[in-house]
């Protein structure tokens, strides 16, 4: 007499047969993981795909900068209402002097002297933004459900605005005290190594604060305000001299 087999003992065994299959396959993932995970020995034997190499022409000073937080804001309006969105940014503007451009210096050696118009400065671009501080919001009007649209356009203008900032009157201002010290170190330096003044002597050198700096000037621009310095100082020759 045959017995008839035990439903439960198959199905027992059908679910450990699956737990098992399971198993395997969740410890081949993991193993798969760890491989992709461990550093390689060996060095890359092809270039960074999307490293794009530029150079820059080199020859500035930098002068200064200055960070400022700026809000962005962008509108679209209609009769559907109005979809308003926002960008908060830390922005870091920095400024420069390029070395190649005319230079205005009226050197005194007696007196150990220098009147200076430099270069204008110009800003660094792009603009430098610090990613932690980004923040924004948007929203649509009434009737419209283009926030996230509006955000986007807004996003591909930053750039271009943190430029036109960097560009404008008021921040050029804003930079130009700082300049005015960074350039007189620098031809204070340059003098003291390149015209072999004493090391121990600090050449009075001055960025004539009474000049639109950095506008386009000329010597004959701060001459009688370089002249009243002279007399204050012992008698010597003049020496102007003018890099480009």
């Amino acid at each position: 007499m045959q017995s008839c087999p035990n439903p439960n003992r198959k199905g027992a065994q059908h679910e450990a047969l699956r737990l098992n299959t399971r198993r395997h396959a969740h410890l081949a993932v993991l193993r798969e993981r760890n491989n992709h995970s461990k550093p390689t020995d060996t060095a890359p034997t092809s270039p960074l795909i999307g490293i794009i190499p530029f150079r820059t022409p080199g020859g500035t000073l930098n002068t200064n900068g200055f960070a400022k937080t700026e809000i962005l804001s962008k509108k679209n309006g209609s009769w559907l209402g109005t979809t308003s969105s926002e960008i908060h940014l830390d922005a870091t503007y920095r400024y420069e002097i390029q070395l190649r451009d005319k230079w205005n210096i009226y050197i005194d050696d007696t007196r150990k002297l220098a009147f200076v118009v430099a270069p204008p400065i110009r800003p660094e671009l792009p603009v430098a933004v610090n990613s932690k501080s980004l923040s924004h919001s948007t929203s649509s009007g009434w009737a419209r459900f283009d926030k996230r649209h509006n955000l986007e356009e807004l996003r591909k203008e930053t750039s271009g605005y943190l430029e036109n900032l960097s560009k404008s009157p008021a921040y050029i201002e804003a930079a130009k005290g700082k300049a005015r010290i960074t350039v007189e170190e620098f031809i204070t330096d340059w003098l003291l190594k390149q015209r072999g003044w004493p090391d121990n002597i600090k050449p009075y050198v001055k960025v004539e604060p009474n000049i639109p700096f950095p506008e386009k000037t000329t010597l004959k621009d701060f001459l009688p305000s370089f002249i009243t310095t002279l007399r204050t100082h012992r008698p010597g020759s003049f020496v102007p001299h003018t890099l480009e």
